[in-house]
């Protein structure tokens, strides 16, 4: 089935029961909760893999039964909507919050697309459909918890229909009678509302689970993850070396490791290293994202060797409140992925982490 955006044209639904991820029937709501956060955080991980054109984040951990699905992104200050697309058929999460998540980010013709600069400043909600019932008649619906689709048919026969999630009407303070007109008005219907207009309305109504994330939750999320994982790895490597050679293990204590995968993290040698995943050729320097392969540095430096590098250094040691030789680039000269090290002493892990994610949020 085609993507339906909110509010827009839309297909007929598909009214089967879903499958929740216990394996049971179910509607969603009574049985368990489906909708978590971290598919909030799948769907940034792909809408900024995509704009980077980067390789597409691994496969999540959150349930993958199928659900008809709707993706929102709105500006997380004033909650403006920036764009909402879904799916009645339903869907397969993993695959389903993949493509919704590009598609109504990029392709809600209401909207602009959205940018990789405007990314921080936002807010993505994924609604999960479910308990779907066939109204008795336009008005068998309850403001603030059903969703509702309607569906009707023009002089000449054309089926029309359009729908709104649970939120919608409450959001702009509408009765049921408004909301149903504004429905037919989406719809496409262009004459005068009449009462013999809502009863011939076959309404179909349903529920709705939604999670919300900002992009400060999500970096939050990214950088409590890769903790994780560098205490992982450190841990695994005091192992490994209690059974090295005396010599061996001094090498280790000396090297600038950077623990794994951790973005930000401190070394053996008490330096604080920062993965950083440099984008040369930018208008401006800025703080783009924070993901696996480090810290998005966009940099604005002339073409000629070794100036993008000198110029990340004196970005990185601004923002950081730091003197240029506080700053050292470590690993990755020749390459877009380097290591940079923030001297002993001058800064906490805690601290860079805090002033790189202000400095992203006004980016």
């Amino acid at each position: 089935m085609a993507a339906n955006s909110c509010g827009s044209k839309k297909q007929k639904l598909n009214n089967s029961a879903s499958v929740a991820c216990n394996g049971s029937t179910s509607n969603g709501l009574k049985n368990g909760t489906v909708a978590c956060p971290e598919m909030c955080f799948y769907c940034f991980e792909v809408l900024n893999s995509y704009l980077n054109c980067s390789q597409a984040p691994k496969a999540p951990d959150f349930c993958n039964e199928p659900f008809p699905i709707f993706v929102t992104w709105e500006t997380a200050k004033d909650r403006r909507l920036r764009g909402c697309i879904g799916t009645f058929s339903a869907k397969n999460l993993h695959v389903g919050l993949q493509e919704y998540a590009v598609t109504s980010a990029l392709k809600d013709s209401r909207f602009d697309p959205i940018t990789l600069e405007e990314l921080p400043r936002l807010r993505v909600s994924v609604s999960i459909l479910c308990h779907f019932e066939e109204g008795s008649d336009y008005l068998d619906w309850e403001l603030g918890v059903h969703g509702i689709s309607i569906e009707y048919f023009s002089d000449k026969g054309v089926r029309h229909s359009a729908t709104y999630l649970p939120e919608v009407a409450t959001k702009q303070g509408w009765d049921q009678m408004q909301t149903i007109d504004s429905l037919l008005r989406k719809g496409g219907f262009k004459a005068t509302v009449t009462p013999e207009v809502r009863n011939a309305i076959k309404l179909t109504r349903y529920r709705s689970e939604k999670i919300s994330v900002t992009y400060s939750e999500y970096m939050d999320y990214c950088l409590l993850h890769s903790s994780k994982s560098t205490e992982k790895c450190a841990s695994d490597s005091e192992e490994d070396s209690s059974e090295m050679p005396n010599d061996k293990q001094g090498q280790q204590i000396d090297g600038a490791e950077t623990g794994g995968d951790g973005v930000i993290s401190l070394t053996k040698s008490g330096d604080v290293a920062v993965k950083i995943h440099a984008k040369p050729g930018a208008k401006k320097n800025g703080i783009t994202d924070i993901s696996e392969e480090g810290v998005g540095v966009q940099i604005s430096a002339p073409p000629v060797e070794g100036e993008a590098n000198t110029e990340l250094v004196r970005y990185i040691a601004e923002i950081l409140g730091l003197r240029k030789g506080d700053i050292s680039l470590d690993k990755g000269s020749r390459s877009r992925n380097k290591t940079i090290l923030v001297s002993n002493g001058k800064l906490s892990v805690e601290e860079i982490t805090e002033k790189i994610k202000k400095e992203m949020g006004s980016s």
